[in-house]
């Protein structure tokens, strides 16, 4: 089968749409977790994150140099987060070229996944450019697929173990994606022509720095309504 980065026929790795490092804290005492189906609300437990036939082994493996390094730095940040209040900002430094081809990468698996998780978000369009920076190891420039991180409070606490499926929305007429893993928010824009430029101060710089600004979940009416429907649905179903 042909790797759908490299296009070369190769036999193909169950690939990982977003990392299992970010899975990890959802995990229970027998390794499983819950999901929700947007659609049906129905549960079904999983003894592994969500992944399909999708990269060759030599894809596989750059995609996952670029995850662990994020990993690593983000897990850093945690015990910051933890002493922040909403409003405030976590700084650190990372490297440019590694950390956007990581959610550029995620950005573009989350796009052409088939797995029923991923299956209504599509950004059809842009996937061949993704792909071409992805696999050509081009980050680009920092406006284009910029993405915004914020640490989400839910009820003043900060939580690392639920997820939120990627969609597609507008923001202040530009296209843009919200996904949540490992408790942060990223909103990924798609186009940037019509927001305000001081936005780009939140995307990844080249001098290596990016910023992480800590939110209310509840604040986010979008966020908010999915994760009080999740809670009734669960509550249901323990």
């Amino acid at each position: 089968m042909r790797c759908a980065l490299c296009q070369k026929t190769k036999k193909l790795c169950k690939s990982h749409i977003i990392s299992e490092l970010f899975y990890k804290p959802l995990y229970d005492s027998r390794h499983r977790f819950r999901s929700i189906h947007s659609s049906t609300a129905k549960v079904s437990r999983h003894q592994k994150g969500f992944k399909e036939p999708l990269l060759c082994d030599n894809c596989e493996q750059k995609l996952s140099t670029y995850e662990k390094y994020v990993g690593q730095i983000l897990l850093k940040q945690y015990p910051k987060i933890l002493k922040k209040r909403i409003g405030d900002i976590v700084h650190f430094g990372i490297d440019y070229k590694k950390s956007r081809l990581f959610y550029l990468s995620i950005l573009w698996r989350m796009s052409i996944a088939t797995h029923k998780y991923f299956q209504k978000f599509s950004i059809a369009k842009y996937n061949e450019t993704l792909r071409n920076l992805i696999n050509t190891n081009n980050p680009g420039n920092p406006n284009e697929f910029g993405c915004v991180v914020s640490a989400l409070l839910i009820d003043g606490s900060f939580k690392r173990d639920w997820f939120l499926d990627p969609q597609l929305s507008r923001l202040r007429g530009d296209s843009v994606c919200w996904v949540v893993f490992g408790g942060l928010l990223y909103i990924l824009f798609i186009t940037f022509n019509h927001n305000p430029s001081v936005i780009t101060q939140a995307f990844i710089q080249k001098n290596n720095s990016w910023l992480i600004a800590i939110d209310d979940a509840r604040r986010l009416h979008f966020i908010d309504r999915r994760f009080r429907s999740a809670q009734k649905i669960l509550n249901k179903n323990p």
